[in-house]
């Protein structure tokens, strides 16, 4: 008892090592897969963003030229001009119970050319820094000609701001031409050299201003002029600025990659979509508190707080999409096209509910 075998004491020793070494083995092929797998993963995640996010130009291989066309032009998009033009004569229909209808529809005629003004002369600087390169849409691209495009843009904004300079004689009120041409230099501003605020991030807050207060106050002041601009028609302002700022802050998510490429900060370059998917959420919110605040404390009739219902079903419907597609390029492109309905439905909400509190007090 006690005694070791002769031989036994190294082949112990020797199946201990053997052991050992083949766990080590494993563990190494272990930890090598795992990395592999992890760096797999990340290079899958990246092409999958990478390939999402390059732009739309997949989204629409094989579009009609018709198609490309529509989006081209962008119809829908003349909303981010008509909803404060609308919402100015509603604001001045409730206060004094008047509408100048010439002046409104050349004023709806200025701000068509003033808008198509806008898209085609920023389809045309962005084809200067490349940011349109993987957009078949853009109008530089389907025509072939930035040149053209600039005279076209530029034939546009000068026979538009010929109209603005009409009807703000006729209303004997300067006000309007100022603010209308301040809105058209920070919308130059936003996009053109050698500025290009947009790219600096700075697009939302010349949106909200451009088409919130500077806009909507105009129009206001295009049916009464002379008259000081109340405080229903700001707060109705700010509640436009909000939606439509936040059709350009949709318009950003597909594009990330490419305005990566060239250095545009947009809010999205900045925040991540995931970020800037909650931030979308908050905005939504915020505009849906404000106008229950707004009503409330008097500055819109309470009227308005009634007719924003139906649009908070649409305005859920924007976040969710976002929310479940923010990063998926090719999916989320479409968010856009829901956040201009929503802009779109509580103009005409915010319209109704003006007219209805004016009808109602008359």
């Amino acid at each position: 008892t006690g005694r070791v075998r002769p031989g036994r004491g190294p082949r112990v020793a020797a199946m201990a090592m053997a052991m050992t070494t083949a766990r080590f083995a494993r563990n190494a092929r272990t930890t090598v897969r795992s990395r592999r797998d992890r760096r797999s993963g990340r290079k899958k995640e990246r092409d999958r963003n990478g390939t999402a996010n390059a732009g739309n130009g997949h989204a629409l291989e094989g579009a009609s030229s018709a198609k490309l066309w529509f989006m081209a032009v962008k119809p829908p998009m003349y909303s981010v001009a008509i909803v404060p033009l609308c919402v100015g004569a509603a604001c001045a229909k409730f206060c004094a119970a008047k509408f100048e209808t010439a002046r409104f529809w050349m004023a709806m005629l200025g701000c068509v050319l003033t808008i198509a003004w806008l898209n085609l002369s920023n389809d045309a600087f962005d084809a200067d820094t490349g940011v349109d390169v993987n957009k078949p849409e853009s109008v530089v691209n389907l025509l072939g000609s930035k040149n053209l495009v600039l005279a076209i843009a530029w034939t546009s904004l000068l026979v538009g701001i010929y109209l603005f300079l009409r009807i703000s004689t006729q209303a004997g009120d300067p006000s309007v031409l100022l603010k209308l041409l301040l809105a058209i230099l920070l919308g130059y501003m936003y996009q053109g050299p050698p500025f290009r605020l947009s790219y600096k991030g700075l697009g939302e807050p010349i949106c909200f201003l451009t088409f919130g207060p500077l806009a909507t106050s105009a129009f206001f002041s295009l049916q009464l002029p002379g008259q000081p601009v109340p405080w229903t028609t700001w707060a109705a302002s700010v509640l436009v600025g909000i939606t439509t700022s936040v059709i350009l802050f949709c318009s950003h998510f597909h594009q990330i990659v490419e305005d990566r490429a060239v250095n545009k900060f947009s809010p999205i370059v900045r925040l991540g979509t995931k970020r800037a998917a909650e931030v979308l959420q908050w905005s939504v919110g915020t505009f849906y508190a404000l106008q229950v605040v707004f009503c409330t404390i008097g500055w819109l009739p309470i009227t308005c707080g009634a007719t924003m219902l139906p649009g908070m079903v649409l305005g859920k419907k924007l976040v969710d999409f976002v929310h479940t597609k923010y990063d998926r390029a090719r999916e989320v492109f479409v968010s856009k096209y829901i956040a201009v309905r929503w802009h779109s439905l509580q103009g005409l909400l915010l319209v109704a509910g003006l007219l209805w509190a004016g009808r109602l007090s008359a």
